[in-house]
């Protein structure tokens, strides 16, 4: 028995009318299927919104809704899983979807049927690093700055403040829902006694649930004060998950974080996945390979893409918890890339074999890719490419004849939800 979230009526499209019922037996094993769709005529009607960039959070993989508004996620393990949607700079969601397990023991697929997406927010405020010793200075042309949403993974852009000391930051094109904003900036104090010092300021986590009512509006947060990091330790929590490998034993993964733990950080996962570290108050960057999947002699070896670099800030005597990150097999990938049930899915192709054939995805970013900092540096034009912004933050890349602003720790940014600007840097 499949577990039905939501049941569907056929939708009307340029006098066409779709069957897009899915009935709950249909589903595969961890399946979740739904359709994107988006409010029309003064909100009092809806139709199916393609295009729309779909993201599996913390996932190497993402997909664009079929012609239909259609999108698959396959083979996901029993779980709580948040699904990112994105079109353009305008729309967003997020979604958690619980996946259970089904009487004969496996993960039950999940049908969401109608996927609203709605306007999205912008989400702002200032913070403000301690001031230096006597005579001394923090040097914040070569530091590392770092704000970041922990729920959606999202990076903010980051400016000049109003006033001196103090730095602006702002999230672009963010879904109504939860959001747990952490603070970091990694440098060098130049202290008059003591010299180069390396040095660490953390602030948050600043949280906030954006109601529903609220799609659409700029929200303005208090100032967060950073703080030196402390001594006192935080803890690390997140669960790696294999999709498309069968039996696979996450114990076998190996964790990699920057700048490496104390010695008695214990980063190999449990039986489940389960990785929980207390580690120093900070900065990282985290890294993950892969669990080893065995193969049969004869069967062709399973590869796995690792769960995406991310970086994460550790606030003393706090949880950063990433949830699930997923390694996902490269057929896995490439079966939801294309999955379909019908041919108005793959319009003008056709759906042959529960694979869309003649049709081409449009160029969409991932809503897993921030946006850039363009907007919020004004004009931020160099006079070369891979040096710092003007404002002193993130790296200036050349985006046709303008220029963004990439944010730090960030491989590649969006100016507009649609097109991507990597760092060749």
């Amino acid at each position: 028995m499949k577990n039905i979230l939501a049941s569907v009526a056929a939708l009307v499209l340029a006098a066409c009318s779709y069957d897009f019922t899915n009935p709950a037996d249909s589903l595969g094993a961890g399946q979740i299927t739904g359709r994107t769709v988006i409010a029309s005529g003064g909100g009092s009607t809806f139709v199916a919104a393609p295009g729309v960039g779909v993201a599996l959070q913390n996932s190497p993989f993402d997909q664009v809704t079929r012609e239909t508004g259609r999108f698959t996620l396959l083979g996901l393990p029993a779980g709580r899983h948040t699904v990112l949607f994105r079109q353009g700079a305008s729309l967003a969601l997020q979604r958690d979807v619980d996946v259970f397990y089904g009487p004969d023991g496996q993960p039950e697929g999940v049908f969401l049927g109608d996927v609203r997406l709605r306007l999205t927010v912008t989400l702002q405020g200032t913070f403000t690093l301690p001031a230096p010793p006597a005579g001394g200075a923090f040097d914040g042309a070569t530091a590392t700055w770092r704000v970041e949403d922990e729920v959606t993974g999202a990076v903010a852009a980051l400016a000049s403040g109003p006033a001196a000391g103090q730095v602006a930051w702002t999230f672009f094109g963010l879904p109504v829902g939860p959001h747990r904003i952490r603070f970091a900036v990694s440098g060098t104090l130049l202290d008059p006694i003591l010299g180069s010092v390396p040095v660490t300021y953390i602030g948050g986590p600043l949280s906030i649930t954006v109601a529903e009512t609220s799609e659409g509006q700029v929200l303005t947060m208090n100032p967060v004060p950073l703080q030196r990091a402390a001594a006192t330790p935080g803890k690390l929590r997140f669960r790696i998950a294999a999709v498309g490998a069968g039996a696979v034993d996450p114990s076998s993964a190996s964790v990699f974080l920057s700048p490496p733990p104390p010695p008695t950080a214990n980063l190999t996962p449990d039986s489940t996945g389960l990785v929980e570290v207390d580690l120093p108050e900070g900065l990282y960057t985290l890294d993950i390979s892969p669990p080893f999947v065995d193969h049969p002699p004869g069967t062709q070896p399973t590869f796995l893409q690792p769960p995406p670099q991310r970086t994460v800030v550790v606030g003393a005597a706090q949880t950063t918890d990433l949830g699930t990150v997923y390694a996902v097999s490269d057929s896995v990938a490439i079966a939801e890339s294309v999955f379909c049930v019908q041919d108005a899915d793959c319009a003008p192709g056709i759906c042959s074999g529960g694979a869309c054939v003649g049709w081409t995805p449009p160029p969409v970013a991932s809503p897993r890719v921030p946006f850039c900092g363009s907007a919020v540096e004004a004009v931020a034009r160099c006079s070369a490419s891979c040096v710092r912004c003007p404002s002193g933050f993130g790296t200036c890349l050349p985006n046709g004849a303008d220029w963004v602003c990439l944010p730090d720790g960030a491989p590649s940014c969006t100016p507009d939800g649609l097109t991507v600007v990597s760092s060749g840097c």
